[in-house]
C-alpha cells in the first residue's frame, strides 16, 4: 500500500509537469473526483471542525471534499483509512475497536 500526502504531491511528477508545462490540477478536485483509491490520515477526519484540520494541516476546503467523497475504511497501523463512497471495494481492515 502507497500512501502520499495530498497536499504535497509526488516529486517526481511534479517535476515532469514543470517540463511538460502542464498546470497540476488542484487538490481539491482531485479527491471530489475520486483519483485516490485510498485516503490515508495520521488523524481521524472527525470532528471537521477541528483547528488541527483547519488551522495547521489541510484546510477546511480539502477535509470537506474528502469528507463528501470518502467513508472510513479502517484503521491500519494508527493510519485512519478512506475508501471512495461509490465504490464496493473487499474489506480493508476490520473497523477499530
Amino acid at each position: 500500500m502507497v500512501a502520499r500526502r495530498l497536499a504535497r504531491g509526488d516529486g517526481e511528477a511534479r517535476s515532469r509537469r514543470h517540463r511538460a508545462h502542464i498546470p497540476a490540477r488542484p487538490p481539491v478536485a482531485r479527491i471530489r473526483s475520486q483519483e485516490f483509491e485510498l485516503v490515508v490520515l495520521v488523524e481521524p477526519l472527525e470532528p471537521l471542525d477541528r483547528s488541527w484540520w483547519n488551522e495547521e494541516h489541510f484546510g477546511s476546503d480539502v477535509v470537506g471534499a474528502i469528507d463528501r467523497a470518502y467513508r472510513f475504511a479502517g484503521r491500519v497501523e494508527g493510519y485512519y483509512l478512506y475508501e471512495p463512497r461509490n465504490e464496493a471495494l473487499a474489506p480493508l481492515v476490520t473497523s477499530p475497536a
